[in-house]
């Protein structure tokens, strides 16, 4: 079985990777909870959701807008992480999250609790684990369920136990169950490189002398 120690150690050592990217910080808008201390984008289902997928096989982070029902719960979020895209522009977008990786998820107080099932964190690499939790935070604090409360962070367990993962705005591992909120991962999102305007010169106009 895969040990929480492990997990903590495994998710700590990074990799770094140069992305063709321009990187942005997002700070989401605040919002008005009395259970959320922390402030998340929020996104009314029967619309579409905001769920993040990685850029090929980086780190990076990406939004995409994906239409859903009007019931759309959070059980239906988690399993729509493991699904890739397939709006138009999304050919390079990947998901670290497995079909089986999460076992459930409950919520209480503003704050979801991920089970992440032991033996499929066992079967994926670490840098596929870090971009997973990525994934999970960033999309899980974007949404609101129809009937509950806004979510303001996620924290982690395996068979029960929390567990501490690794936290990109820190360089290091969070304390086992701490709550995570959006603006931990939120270095991680990009936006695509915009070419640089090109500006023509024009040449200086040519004076020919009078006789």
């Amino acid at each position: 079985p895969y040990q929480n120690d492990d997990l903590g150690a495994a998710l700590t050592e990074t990799t770094s990777t140069t992305i063709a990217t321009t990187t942005t910080t997002v700070v989401p808008p605040e919002i008005d909870s009395s259970d959320s201390t922390t402030s998340t984008t929020m996104v009314t289902p029967g619309d579409t959701v905001r769920v993040y997928y990685t850029v090929g096989v980086s780190d990076s982070m990406q939004l995409v807008n994906r239409p859903v029902p009007a019931d759309f719960s959070l059980s239906a979020l988690t399993e729509l992480l493991a699904q890739r895209p397939d709006e138009p522009g999304t050919a390079n977008l990947r998901t670290a999250v497995t079909s089986d990786l999460i076992d459930g998820e409950s919520f209480e107080r503003g704050t979801v609790t991920v089970s992440l099932n032991a033996e499929a964190l066992g079967r994926i690499d670490d840098d596929q684990a870090r971009r997973a939790i990525a994934q999970i935070v960033l999309t899980l604090t974007s949404f609101r369920t129809p009937d509950q409360a806004n979510i303001g962070a996620v924290r982690f367990a395996v068979d029960g136990d929390q567990i501490p993962v690794f936290v990109p705005s820190r360089g290091a591992n969070s304390v086992e169950g701490e709550p995570l909120i959006f603006s931990d991962f939120s270095l991680l999102l990009s936006t695509p490189a915009t070419p640089p305007s090109v500006t023509t010169p024009t040449a200086p106009p040519t004076t020919v002398p009078t006789e």
